[in-house]
C-alpha cells in the first residue's frame, strides 16, 4: 500500500516469499506522495501483481489519470499476472477528463487482465484491455458533459471484443432528464 513507508514495503515484500500474489494499492491523497519511491520498491515485483488499485482521496490531489500516465510513461511495465485493475477518481472531477488528450491509455503488457473496475473514470481503449471479460463502472453524469461521458463509455465497450459481463451504475439521471426538459421547453 502506498501509505506504507519504504521500510514497511521492503519488509512486506521480503516476508511474502517469491511466489505470492501481490495486491498493489496506490492511494492518492492530498498529502505528499512519492510515486517514484513507491515504484522503486514495488517495480521489481511487477510480474507478481495480481491486482492494481489506484484511487483518489480528494479533488485537490493528483488525479488518477495523472498517476496512471506517469506510471505508464516512466516505467516499462510488464504485468503478466495482473487480473484486476481498479480505478477510482474523485467525483468532483466529473467532466474534466472527457477529452482523449488527457485520458489514460495504458501501453503496458497485461495479457491476463480480466476485470476492470472504475468509479468516475474510464480509460481509453488499449491493447492492454483486449483480454477483459468484465467491466464494473460507476459514473455520476454531469449536466454539462453527460453526452461525452455516455459516448466515451459506449466507445470503450464497443472496442473490447471479449467483454461478457458489464455492471454499470449511473447516478444523476433525474438531473439530466430535468435539464433536458427545461432545454426542450425553452426551444
Amino acid at each position: 500500500h502506498s501509505n506504507a513507508t519504504r521500510e514497511e514495503l521492503e519488509t512486506f515484500i521480503s516476508r511474502c516469499g517469491s511466489n505470492t500474489d501481490l495486491h498493489i494499492v496506490i492511494h492518492i491523497s492530498q498529502h505528499y506522495f512519492d510515486l517514484h519511491a513507491f515504484m522503486h520498491v514495488c517495480l521489481p515485483t511487477a510480474s507478481r501483481w495480481k491486482t492494481l488499485t489506484v484511487f483518489e482521496a480528494g479533488a485537490f490531489s493528483p488525479s488518477a489519470h495523472f498517476i496512471l500516465k506517469t506510471i505508464d510513461r516512466s516505467y516499462n511495465l510488464h504485468l503478466p499476472h495482473l487480473q484486476e485493475l481498479h480505478i477510482k477518481q474523485d467525483r468532483r472531477r466529473e467532466g474534466r477528463f472527457t477529452d482523449e488528450d488527457v485520458r489514460f491509455r495504458p501501453s503496458w503488457d497485461s495479457p491476463n487482465l480480466r476485470v476492470l473496475r472504475c468509479e468516475e473514470y474510464l480509460p481509453l481503449p488499449s491493447v492492454s484491455f483486449l483480454s477483459l471479460s468484465s467491466i464494473d463502472s460507476t459514473i455520476h453524469l454531469s449536466s454539462n458533459g453527460y453526452q461525452s461521458q455516455i459516448e466515451s463509455l459506449l466507445s470503450f465497450l464497443a472496442s473490447m471484443p471479449s467483454i461478457m459481463d458489464v455492471t454499470l451504475r449511473i447516478h444523476n439521471i433525474a438531473v439530466i432528464e430535468f435539464v433536458e426538459a427545461i432545454e426542450f421547453e425553452e426551444t
